[in-house]
């Protein structure tokens, strides 16, 4: 078995919806000047709202996801207020800026 290290980016918003967290993302997206699409995820994560998660994709490769937490998952840690977060594989976008 082989360990594998990746750099990851993850961003919260609390409170927050998938909406915020999206526009977070296009924002992220515009500044550094790449185009990251965002598509409905086949499977949905039991730890995000279903109907409220996307794959993050970059030159047709799955880079990260995007979503709000489920009120399960919050309950379970008592958050009260709605929280969004979305991460991305960093060796992608650094692979695309060089």
């Amino acid at each position: 078995n082989e360990i594998i290290e990746e750099e990851h980016l993850a961003t919260t918003i609390a409170p927050g919806n998938f909406t915020e967290i999206k526009q977070v993302l296009e924002y992220l997206s515009k500044t550094i000047n790449i185009e990251l699409e965002l598509k409905e995820s086949e499977e949905n994560p039991n730890h995000f709202i279903e109907g409220r998660v996307a794959k993050i994709i970059l030159d047709g490769k799955h880079i990260g996801c995007v979503g709000e937490i489920h009120p399960k998952i919050l309950g379970n840690f008592k958050i009260k207020m709605p929280v969004a977060l979305f991460e991305i594989k960093l060796k992608n976008i650094f692979e695309k800026l060089s």
